[in-house]
């Protein structure tokens, strides 16, 4: 901290985050800075006010923020395809992530982000907790978490989703034999199969 006058006596600091009250700086030395412990700074908005008082006894004080957020911010399980397990479009709405109360009392959330599970690089969804992904077929596994403006990341949230945008095949017909004579039902049977879901 800075002040001038022609007599400063000492200064007080008040509203300070954490258990312990810093003594006054001054007036035997006067060190325009505070260092006190324990250093146990709970997270959480602070409003921090420092009072310089002079030896005629005036004081000035003023009133600084100061917000303290080590935690990354929460992300609810994401829904795919408005809640399908498979999907025939590779083209995937996503929504929900935002449901969690994003990062509560702390910095703010700066943006979520996606990724298939166990790759390296993650890819930004915005702060909306809403998009689109694109997904090749088969059965994807994929991770979401949210970062929030200081750069805390939250937990991972998994969520899957099958892609199946190949027809099914048709294999084989089997019918019985039909002829004149015949009396009574005909068994028809075929075989069909779809690799994708």
């Amino acid at each position: 901290w800075s002040a001038s006058d022609d007599d400063l006596a000492y200064a007080t600091l008040a509203n300070v985050p954490g258990s312990s009250s810093p003594a006054s700086d001054g007036p035997t030395t006067i060190s325009h800075a505070w260092s006190w412990s324990p250093g146990d700074l709970e997270e959480g908005t602070w409003n921090p006010r420092l009072t310089v008082y002079d030896d005629s006894g005036l004081f000035v004080s003023s009133t600084i923020y100061i917000g303290i957020d080590r935690s990354g911010p929460n992300v609810a399980t994401p829904i795919l395809a408005n809640g399908a397990t498979w999907s025939d479009s590779p083209s995937v709405s996503i929504s929900g992530l935002s449901a969690s109360g994003g990062d509560g009392s702390g910095s703010g959330l700066a943006r979520y982000e996606w990724r298939h599970n166990g790759d390296d690089n993650w890819s930004s969804l915005g702060a909306s907790g809403t998009g689109t992904l694109t997904l090749a077929e088969g059965q994807q596994n994929l991770e979401f978490r949210g970062v929030d403006i200081i750069g805390n990341i939250g937990e991972i949230v998994n969520a899957s989703i099958g892609i199946d945008t190949t027809d099914p095949s048709l294999g084989t017909w089997t019918v019985d034999e039909l002829n004149t004579s015949r009396i009574g039902s005909a068994s028809v049977a075929f075989s069909a199969a779809d690799l994708g879901s």
